[in-house]
């Protein structure tokens, strides 16, 4: 059976990629996704915020103390604090380029516009095949629609203007056009992909200790229902590849992203949940459902369900709603 696809301009052996999380903290781990079947692996993001404190950490306790006396080392921070916390992110993700054969895939989070733009070119020259942006910030200030999108455009622009390695989007799925914004990254942006959904985490109340919760739930399959309604909207509309993500949970998950139009799918809850070694699972059961069906390789079915036009698809789905609701209703009263 083939299961070869095309990711961003890299030929993959399938299309299991396991997306950004803490599991990549650990070089052995990197190895076991690789010996598990795992096609690519994109690294746990770096958070610019992480960089900042990092560095005003070590600031302040390189100066604090300064006018005591010179016999007093204790004043330095552990050589350890003094390493530069991008500098051992940049050193992890070389290692990890390193360590295995399959393409090894930075994700960035940054919050400046020259954050943006410093840290991917740092990125870039640690060898990763590729560069993932995490747009994930809460537009609490008083920005319009058109200033969000058009910041996310101006940064995507720039990124891949001067950006040697294929650049995709995690894009979340609270735009009010999410078309507009994903046709115009493709065909303004130039960009090589787009990932969607990033899973946005909110935190609770904890009304005793009048606090934030901030206990984070993996995902579900349940969850995939989003993403998969807009892969198959977007699939004809955008050039660029599109990973699926959020709620990936099984074998027909993965197949249904797939059947979407999906070049790639990404999955990172159900490696938590059922250990590295799952990846081998869900790749056996991509392939006896292949064979079941009597398809010769994932580009055969890559996009199936994607062929109904958008406007079938919205009245399909308002159909759907109704009878929802109607179902409700007449089992409550």
């Amino acid at each position: 059976m083939n299961l070869e696809t095309n990711y961003l301009g890299l030929k993959l052996k399938n299309p299991l990629i396991v997306s950004a999380c803490r599991l990549s903290e650990r070089i052995e781990n990197i190895k076991a996704m690789e010996d598990a079947g795992a096609a690519a692996v994109v690294m746990y993001s770096i958070f610019e915020e992480e960089i900042n404190y990092n560095e005003a950490f070590v600031d302040y306790y390189m100066k604090h103390g300064t006018e005591k006396f010179a016999e007093s080392l204790t004043y330095f921070p552990h050589i350890d604090q003094q390493a530069s916390f991008l500098d051992k992110h940049l050193f992890h993700l070389e290692k990890a380029v390193n360590a295995v054969k399959i393409p090894i895939i930075g994700s960035l989070n940054a919050v400046s516009h020259e954050g943006w733009l410093n840290y991917a070119v740092k990125m870039q020259e640690t060898g990763i095949s590729a560069l993932e942006l995490n747009f994930y910030r809460l537009p609490v200030n008083k920005e319009t629609s058109e200033m969000i999108e058009s910041n996310y455009l101006t940064i995507a622009q720039e990124l891949k203007s001067i950006l040697k390695i294929p650049l995709a989007i995690k894009l979340g799925p609270y735009f009010t056009s999410i078309i507009n914004m994903a046709t115009t990254l493709d065909k303004i942006a130039n960009i090589d992909g787009l990932v969607i959904f990033n899973r946005f985490y909110h935190p609770d109340y904890d009304i005793e200790k009048m606090d934030f919760k901030t206990d984070i739930e993996l995902s579900h399959s349940f969850e995939a229902l989003l993403p998969l309604q807009w892969i198959s909207i977007l699939r004809d509309q955008i050039k660029a590849s599109i990973a699926g993500s959020t709620g990936i949970q099984t074998s027909s998950d993965a197949i249904k992203f797939l059947l979407a139009g999906c070049d790639a799918v990404m999955m990172a809850s159900c490696l938590i949940k059922n250990k590295i070694g799952y990846l081998s699972q869900l790749l056996s059961g991509i392939n006896d459902w292949l064979t079941r069906k009597n398809f010769e390789s994932i580009k055969e079915i890559q996009g199936l369900m994607s062929k109904m036009k958008a406007a079938h698809l919205i009245e399909l789905t308002r159909a759907q709603y109704m009878k929802a609701l109607r179902s409700f209703e007449s089992e409550t009263y």
